[in-house]
């Protein structure tokens, strides 16, 4: 999807791009349903794999959530290639194996960079992810 590559090319590394750009998949919006099950199970994941590693960032992670959970309440009002931006900002956060291992620290940097920029696109700019 050339949208998405437009998107964050040049601000992740290059094998992010590709990644995230073979993530954003057209969906249907009645496909979104349960996802938010999914991210909120990540995140307890996450969590988890927190306990006994203090590199995890779970407060990031959390807010990453938030936000997804937020995109997806509007998912019927958003047109195919917006849908697929979300797809992609979704499955992007529940992949651990991307370019910065999540559970390290920074890990969820590129993750935030990623929901951020998919919510600029989807007219939500007043939804985004601080890092601290």
């Amino acid at each position: 999807m050339r949208q998405a590559e437009i998107l964050v090319e040049g601000l992740l590394h290059p094998n992010e791009v590709a990644q995230f750009t073979a993530l954003c998949t057209e969906t249907a919006a009645d496909d979104f349903k349960g996802e938010w099950l999914r991210v909120r199970a990540h995140v307890a994941w996450v969590a988890e794999q927190g306990v006994n590693d203090s590199r995890v960032d779970i407060v990031t992670a959390k807010r990453i959530a938030k936000l997804l959970d937020e995109l997806m309440r509007d998912v019927y009002s958003y047109d195919d290639e917006q849908r697929a931006l979300l797809r992609g900002a979704i499955e992007y956060f529940v992949l651990v194996g991307d370019n910065d291992n999540d559970l390290l620290s920074l890990g969820f940097d590129d993750d935030a960079m990623v929901t951020n920029l998919v919510a600029k696109a989807l007219g939500r700019s007043d939804l985004q992810v601080h890092l601290t």
